[in-house]
């Protein structure tokens, strides 16, 4: 597989474009400035320091003054200047004292790239930026390090993101219009009585997560901002303060300093129509969650692992929409359109830190009035990761939007390591292990994602074999539970598949959801694998075989692992994990005869669906039956019940079983399973080319996986000689007919 570097995303997504990649590279041989020749510059640069601001400040102020034309220039000149002002440059008020505002910081090498969104090392040859007030930072550069090396040193302190930047979903929790409108508080701040003001997903009841109202948070300070942008028109407008309604949606006096210090930042996040695919198939911005059905059909087949991700992430934002707008209809619904609600739901999926904080933490207390503990507050928020739902009482675990630090891009071996301090509730970042070359970009990581899921949540993936695949075996049903996104959002009431969560109702639609699964587990069991003859049970006959009441332990084992998305995922490790953000190749290359799977799960699914009496030295039902008290966390994986390797014959038989359903899988790609059927596309910027690249991955995956288990059970049958009788398999599945019954004797169970 063609390896290329990772498409560009909004600035913090993706690694580097080709128009930087080749400046670094024409820029990497030149001298850096030694000893005697940077001093010599650094005090040049005092001397003039006097007389370059009387030469432009006029001709800045000018040009910013007409910052609302809609053109490519000034579009930059405003991302120029959020880049290198507004971490770079911010100051605690004179007046407040508070742990938490202490200044921005921004390592005075680093230079700010407009177009791309994001910040590079300078050459020492020139200025960190081309901004003015740099020139100050140069001063300091030379002042603090005179014998700095030409890049940023391995450990150097690069960025400070002070906590008063930061925007956090408990900030958006505690606004006043959210709380009464959607939380259900009254008036008085205190008490929650008015059940109608809650918001809940429709189909579930389920709160929502508390992403949804950071959203709804920012679009608050958003429209409330005397300078905005109309989504869909991109035109800048100044509201006059007769515009401004005396009404819940547009009263943000509790937040008046704050949208004065977060202008800049509100203002240059993404809109739903700065993220339309465009007519040449790339799109910075772009963003599977808002594309139309018939567009990801076109790019990944139906029910596979990457389209079902896309597909919950969409369901999500539109149920979380519709119960905000249901709940708020003459405020949220009258101001709040979906597509503007999409575009800042996007920021938040995309663009949010975690912040770990508790009731010694000062950013947690930031900004309040009151001294109710924390975990009293968060216990009376109803969202899908606090309130009740949250069994924390200290290491709460928020989100929070970072401004600057979301423009870096991502990858899973960065150039530097961000930390958050609970000191101060600041974000620290510091360069990696290695000196950070002149003109290469900031590079961090979000986390060890797979290649569907970062694209699924982030819009973008490295492409250079650094990620790993992901695929999910559960091809006879739907996860109705933990589809993939944990607390954020399930099809399923959250109760009805994690015990953790408590008791509640079950509505009409969720029976019928179950009911519907239900059948569909049976398409599991319908091989019958180790008995030539098909089990069969019969209605209204409650005397049952050995054979028969083994199968119905089965099914009652599926049913509790149904919901339970990584007992289905099977992962491959990165083909190229040591690529580097800046190598056309990685440093070591993959070995193919030598693969890794994490395939334990699925494994053990297989080991339940083929035992037989015989197995477990003729124990396999009192060894299901005792297993049926044991408890199943979705997000531990390792505390689910797993059926051990109980000799050779079953293993044989549980092998075959995965390279059955990964072969099934496999078909489901159609056309691209075809040989030559997954051609790579020649352009390698667009949503062509990425979903390809995570197609093949998955398809590949899917291969080995098939390849390596059929390989393995041949190996068992030979050495241990094994005859055909004891390790029966089906091609063909028996009838459904036969096990239909099955759903009657669970229900009288």
């Amino acid at each position: 597989m063609a390896k290329a570097k990772g498409r560009r995303k909004e600035g913090g997504r993706g690694t580097e474009d080709r128009s930087l990649a080749e400046m670094r590279k024409r820029n990497d041989n030149k001298p850096g400035m030694h000893g005697w020749l940077l001093n010599a510059f650094a005090m040049a640069l005092v001397g003039i320091a006097f007389l370059i601001p009387l030469i432009y400040t006029s001709q800045i102020d000018a040009v910013r003054s007409d910052i609302c034309d809609n053109n490519t220039d000034s579009a930059h000149l405003n991302v120029q200047d959020f880049l290198d002002n507004f971490v770079c440059q911010y100051k605690p008020k004179d007046h407040v004292i508070s742990k938490v505002d202490i200044p921005g910081y921004c390592h005075p090498k680093l230079q700010s790239i407009p177009q791309n969104r994001t910040q590079l090392v300078s050459n020492s040859q020139i200025f960190p930026s081309t901004t003015l007030f740099l020139l100050k930072r140069t001063i300091q550069w030379w002042r603090d390090a005179p014998y700095h090396s030409d890049g940023i040193e391995a450990g150097e302190h690069v960025m400070t993101l002070p906590r008063p930047l930061q925007i956090w979903d408990l900030d958006a929790l505690r606004d006043r219009f959210i709380q009464q409108h959607f939380l259900g508080y009254t008036s008085d701040g205190l008490s929650k009585q008015i059940q109608e003001h809650i918001a809940l997903h429709k189909e579930t009841k389920n709160p929502l997560d508390s992403g949804a109202y950071l959203a709804v948070y920012l679009l608050r300070l958003l429209q409330s901002s005397p300078i905005s942008c109309l989504a869909e028109t991109n035109e800048c407008r100044s509201k006059d303060s007769q515009d401004i309604e005396l009404v819940p949606w547009t009263d943000i006096e509790q937040h008046s300093e704050r949208i004065d210090l977060l202008r800049d930042y509100l203002n240059i996040l993404p809109t739903y129509a700065d993220r339309i695919p465009d007519s040449n198939n790339y799109n910075m911005h772009e963003h599977p969650i808002t594309w139309s059905k018939q567009m990801l059909e076109s790019l990944f087949p139906k029910h596979t692992h990457t389209y079902n991700l896309i597909v919950s992430y969409q369901t999500m934002v539109h149920s979380e929409y519709n119960a905000l707008k249901v709940t708020s209809q003459e405020e949220f619904g009258a101001h709040v359109n979906y597509s503007e609600y999409i575009g800042m739901r996007i920021n938040v999926i995309s663009r949010a830190f975690s912040a770990i904080a508790n009731e010694h933490n000062p950013g947690s207390s930031w900004n309040t009035v009151g001294s109710r503990p924390l975990s009293d507050e968060l216990m009376s928020y109803t969202t899908s990761n606090f309130g009740a739902a949250s069994k924390q009482t200290s290491g709460f675990k928020f989100r929070s939007m970072c401004p600057l630090l979301d423009m870096y891009n991502s990858h899973p071996n960065p150039n530097v390591i961000w930390r958050y301090d609970p000191l101060t509730s600041s974000y620290n970042i510091l360069a990696n292990n290695n000196t950070i070359p002149p003109n290469h970009e900031i590079i961090v990581s979000y986390g060890k994602y797979t290649d569907g899921h970062l694209f699924a949540k982030y819009g973008y993936v490295n492409g250079d074999g650094s990620s790993k695949s992901e695929v999910s075996l559960n091809i006879f049903h739907r996860i109705l539970g933990d589809v993939g996104l944990s607390w954020q959002f399930s099809p399923l009431p959250f109760h009805l598949w994690n015990q953790q969560y408590g008791d509640g109702s079950v509505s009409a639609n969720s029976t019928q959801l179950l009911d519907m699964q239900s059948k569909e587990l049976l398409r599991y069991l319908m091989f019958d694998d180790g008995h030539k003859e098909c089990i069969q049970f019969k209605n209204n006959d409650n005397s049952l075989t050995k054979q028969q009441e083994l199968k119905l332990l089965k099914f009652q084992h599926l049913k509790r692992l149904a919901n339970l998305s990584l007992a289905w995922i099977v992962r491959l490790p990165a083909r190229f994990p040591n690529a580097q953000p800046y190598s056309d190749k990685s440093a070591v290359q993959g070995d193919e005869s030598r693969v890794g799977i994490d395939a334990k799960r699925i494994l053990s699914i297989c080991r339940l669906l083929s035992l037989t009496v015989d197995d477990v030295g003729g124990e396999a039902m009192d060894y299901l039956r005792n297993s049926l008290s044991h408890g199943y966390s979705p997000t531990s994986p390792e505390t689910h019940f797993q059926v051990e390797m109980h000799g050779s014959t079953l293993e044989y038989r549980s092998l075959m079983c995965v390279a059955r359903l990964s072969d099934i899988a496999f078909r489901r790609y159609g056309q691209y399973s075809q040989p030559n059927g997954n051609p790579e596309p020649k352009d390698r910027n667009g949503r062509e080319w990425t979903a390809w690249y995570i197609r093949d991955g998955e398809m590949r995956l899917l291969s080995i996986l098939r390849q390596t288990a059929m390989n393995e059970a041949n190996k068992i049958k030979h050495q241990n000689q094994l005859k055909d009788e004891i390790i029966f398999m089906r091609e063909r599945p028996c009838s459904l007919e036969y096990s239909l019954p099955i759903l009657n004797l669970d229900a009288s169970t």
